[in-house]
């Protein structure tokens, strides 16, 4: 009977303990999911705000690539922000979280620009394609970069989902990349390569509307 008696209320406590971490860890990834979408928020006002002060002393190329490198930096900055945010979560390793980040990075970039030339009415094998040929070196080159200035920060890896080391050192390594592959999609569109294939497309389908 004394150990009924005493079963009783330990039972009780640990179904309140239980209950309180539930609603501690739902808590938890509300204000994780809240500063992924204000993390990403800041990383597109950045790049807009670095697009519009250039913009109107630019070149028609250097726009182009502008453009280009703004449109890779969505996707990229999509699949990175969840590669870093499901690594860090899941407690991986720094090699695991960098490898998930750069996959998912290379998904959503060849995704959205997949996205924009269906509308030119190319067959999915023509599209994928046109992706492929026109993302790949951006992609790479800015996620070298981006990767590469994350690693190099110390403790930015292994930092929690809730610091600003981690949202801020995600924000800078995106606004490097950026700015480091305009060059880089200046040079590929200048000689008919790149993100100039996908325009190719989508200029064609535009004039025979």
């Amino acid at each position: 009977m004394i150990r009924s008696g005493y079963g009783a209320p330990m039972a009780l406590r640990q179904r309140l303990k239980t209950k309180t971490s539930t609603k501690t860890n739902r808590a938890g990834w509300a204000r994780i999911t809240s500063h992924t979408k204000n993390a990403s928020s800041s990383v597109f006002c950045i790049s807009k705000t670095l697009l519009l002060a250039y913009y109107v002393s630019m070149d028609q190329l250097t726009k182009q690539a502008v453009s280009a490198t703004l449109h890779c930096l969505t996707g990229c900055a999509i699949g990175e922000i969840l590669g870093m945010v499901i690594g860090v979560a899941l407690g991986l390793r720094a090699a695991a979280s960098v490898t998930l980040s750069i996959a998912l990075a290379f998904l959503f970039g060849y995704m959205l620009s997949m996205i924009s030339l269906r509308k030119a009415n190319l067959g999915l094998r023509n599209t994928f394609k046109t992706a492929l040929a026109a993302d790949t070196v951006s992609i790479t080159s800015m996620e070298i970069v981006d990767n590469l200035i994350v690693v190099l920060i110390p403790g930015a890896l292994t930092a929690g989902l809730l610091t600003w080391l981690f949202w801020g050192s995600l924000a800078v390594s995106l606004v490097v990349a950026f700015v480091v592959t305009v060059p880089v999609n200046r040079w590929l569109i200048a000689r008919g390569l790149g993100h100039a294939k996908a325009h190719q497309h989508m200029h064609h389908h535009e004039h025979q509307h």
